[in-house]
């Protein structure tokens, strides 16, 4: 305080200085300072000025001073806000890409069998309908996505990135869950082929006396007994029953029912209370998992 006392008496005493010695040039009172009659009037005006407005001068520039300071700290503290949010938005998104790979690795088999039915061809391969975006937005909004941390097209994006990344690595061991038998025996045999190339041990069962269970699957010390369902409708009871009714026959562990439809809800129901699986054919890669958990 005493300081900004102390420099405004200096200032004011300079411009008070400056206007007297205009004064004496005005008035011809230094050596060789005499001017012409309208220059010594405008000098006189200036000195005037000067000399009796100087506090007000002084004031005014330290008024100004002051504004300019605020207006810089502020600007400053604008960036720094910005930055933070900049920074904050980033770790945000971040940590939602991340959060959103997670939930694609774990509904992996669900997502791509939504997706899949999603686009509707007719009998000569013609896509008439194609509902993928809904699908993937019925998945944003149930894995609760924060679309203000990362946008709608990026996370597309992100799960097709993802997706493509998994199926580049079954087309290395020759799966392709879009590359259905029309048969239902051949589904049997594509099933089984296809655990084998993710490390089971499985052969279809004699198809005169399955007892409900078409592939035996073994891994890791377990054994799992599987009927298998190609169909074009929703899978009801009857499955869930059969494959049962197939556990203590064949000895198995668990027993799954692994179609490329849909299942009832009386399916899902009676399988939540009998200890069936069910699955889909995206659910080969991953199958142990699902049954005997990780």
């Amino acid at each position: 305080m005493v300081s900004a006392v102390l420099r405004f008496i200096g200032y004011t005493l300079v411009v008070s200085v400056t206007g007297a010695l205009l004064l004496l040039v005005a008035l011809g009172l230094l050596p060789e300072s005499r001017q012409p009659t309208g220059i010594s009037l405008v000098l006189m005006g200036v000195s005037v000025i000067l000399i009796y407005g100087s506090p007000v001068i002084v004031g005014f520039w330290f008024r100004r001073q002051k504004q300019n300071a605020k207006a810089a700290l502020q600007a400053n503290e604008a960036a720094l806000n910005a930055h933070a949010v900049g920074q904050e938005l980033m770790r945000r998104r971040f940590y939602e890409r991340e959060r959103l790979i997670d939930a694609v690795d774990e509904h992996r088999a669900a997502l791509a069998r939504n997706l899949m039915r999603a686009v509707r061809k007719n009998d000569y391969g013609a896509v008439i309908e194609d509902n993928r975006c809904v699908a993937l937005m019925e998945f944003f909004a149930s894995v609760d996505l924060d679309v203000e941390a990362i946008g709608v097209e990026e996370a597309i994006d992100v799960v097709s990135e993802q997706l493509s990344s998994y199926d580049d690595q079954d087309r290395e061991v020759g799966f392709n869950p879009s590359n259905l038998p029309f048969d239902g025996h051949a589904f049997e045999s594509w099933v089984a082929n296809a655990l084998n190339a993710f490390g089971w041990d499985a052969s279809v069962t004699v198809a005169s006396g399955d007892q409900g269970i078409d592939v035996i699957a073994k891994r890791g010390g377990q054994k799992l007994g599987i009927q298998c369902k190609l169909y074009s409708r929703a899978i009801g009871n009857k499955a869930v029953q059969e494959a049962h009714a197939g556990k203590s026959y064949h000895g198995v562990n668990k027993v799954a029912v692994l179609s490329n439809s849909e299942f009832t809800r009386s399916a899902r129901d009676l399988a939540s209370v009998t200890g069936v699986v069910l699955c889909s054919h995206h659910d080969i890669p991953h199958l142990y998992d699902k049954v005997f958990g990780k």
